[in-house]
């Protein structure tokens, strides 16, 4: 908890130091912050620094981002809730291939279908209704296995309060956006999951020309099923 403290605190005094150098206007309608934050105290060149340690640092975390999301999908084809494919890895490298050539098409989709502007809170959209969903599910959670183990236990107040967060960010994207499209088409993606799950996953509905697909793409990407958590 000591650790989080600090990083909470040092986030605060980093943003009340925002609205003392630059004001309340500025922050408001600044693209950059802590550019402008770097522009105002350090000059221009503290201001390059800056936006090279941001750059390198988000290249960090979408690099790192990336990769285990792959290893996540790998986790979930394994328990049958994505395709048996995706369930594979590279017998030469243990790459899961498959799952990273599909985020590679997705993130060509997204780059070429919307701009950096749209992206950016199009993604905190998802990712508010992403958490909302695991949020809720501690509270089934509670129901449903109230008598499993738990070695962590947090009073039941502080979820509370962060779904209630996360559910006033995901309302307010959608009043405030002037690009309904696309709130509509992310929507509809949850909506296509949650039935992909109930048919393939819960009912276990298995597609004819399944077995024939995963077994050409294993032989096209030299992948065979990962059975092992190392």
């Amino acid at each position: 908890f000591g650790g989080i403290a600090v990083v909470t605190v040092l986030s605060l005094l980093v943003n009340v130091a925002y609205f003392v150098v630059l004001g309340p206007a500025t922050v408001a309608n600044s693209e950059a912050i802590a550019v402008s934050f770097a522009t105002a105290t350090w000059g221009t060149a503290g201001a390059i620094l800056i936006a090279l340690a941001v750059t390198i640092s988000t290249f960090g975390s979408m690099t790192a981002g990336f990769f285990s999301g792959a290893r996540a999908m790998l986790a979930m084809a394994r328990n049958g809730h994505l395709p048996a494919i995706f369930g594979c890895i590279n017998v030469r490298s243990s790459v899961p291939l498959t799952s990273l050539l599909l985020r590679c098409f997705l993130a060509l989709v997204y780059a070429f279908t919307g701009s950096v502007d749209s992206l950016v809170p199009n993604m905190m959209f998802v990712f508010c209704i992403i958490n909302a969903l695991i949020v809720s599910s501690f509270f089934v959670l509670r129901v449903t296995m109230k008598n499993e183990p738990r070695p962590f236990r947090v009073p039941t107040i502080f979820p509370v309060l962060w779904l209630v967060f996360l559910v006033f960010l995901s309302v307010s994207s959608i009043v405030w956006s002037v690009e309904h499209m696309q709130h509509g088409i992310m929507v509809a993606l949850f909506v296509s999951g949650a039935i992909y799950y109930t048919l393939f996953a819960h009912f276990k509905l298995r597609l004819p020309a399944a077995e024939v697909v995963t077994c050409f793409v294993q032989k096209l990407l030299l992948s065979a099923p990962c059975f092992s958590d190392t």
